[in-house]
């Protein structure tokens, strides 16, 4: 079974789609970017324990489903896609906030499942072992935040802002046609304007994006 579980480690996710659509408790994510285990035998190893505490046996039509699995994920998608045309396409469901809201809810649904400890991520809320904290974490000092300002304000006090104002006053004329603004950005980064400064000449002319969630 161990070499079962080592074949099936990479499509477990959908063998647990399975398992929850026959009522089933699915097996722990073993999607190892979630700080799990490095080593991949004992991460193998803690799912097979996981599997046996939840009863689960070699031939465990569970553990053999894949195919019916991957059905499962096809129906579920074209289920998704059809609801998406019945709004009227993708541009109109993003427009009214359908698929930023079905994003926000799943990943809310996600972390509430592993906090609650009904969704098993080995080495995260379960299948903890001792390790080591990292080391060598980058933490950048607040000081820099500080240098930065004060070399923004001397750039500020030394380009010549009169051609500063004359690029970000082209850039905007740009935008308010139907020009390409990239020669206009050019114009307006060689004379040291800012990026902050050409984007808020663009925020004047376009606004900014809000999205909306109220689906």
């Amino acid at each position: 079974m161990a070499e079962m579980i080592r074949t099936l480690v990479q499509p477990a996710p959908v063998i647990a789609v399975h398992m929850s659509r026959a009522g089933e408790e699915p097996p722990p994510n073993t999607d190892l970017h979630f700080a799990g285990p490095q080593d991949f035998d004992a991460a193998a190893r803690q799912i097979l324990e996981e599997l046996k505490r939840r009863g689960a046996t070699e031939d465990d039509p569970a553990l053999l489903a894949l195919g019916i699995s991957t059905d499962e994920i096809e129906r579920a998608a074209a289920d998704y896609i059809r609801r998406i045309d019945e709004i009227g396409g993708a541009p109109a469901a993003i427009e009214r906030g359908f698929i930023q809201a079905e994003i926000e809810e799943s990943a809310y649904r996600y972390q509430m499942e592993i906090e609650s400890g009904d969704r098993t991520i080995v080495g995260l809320n379960d299948f903890q072992i001792e390790e080591a904290r990292p080391s060598g974490l980058l933490k950048v000092d607040p000081a820099v935040g500080d240098l930065q300002c004060r070399k923004l304000a001397e750039l500020r006090s030394k380009r010549d802002n009169a051609a500063v104002e004359a690029s970000l006053a082209a850039l905007r004329r740009a935008a308010e046609g139907s020009g390409n603004l990239m020669p206009h950005i050019l114009d307006a980064a060689k004379t040291y304007a800012t990026l902050g400064e050409m984007c808020g000449v663009l925020r004047g002319v376009f606004g900014e994006y809000k999205p909306t969630v109220a689906y």
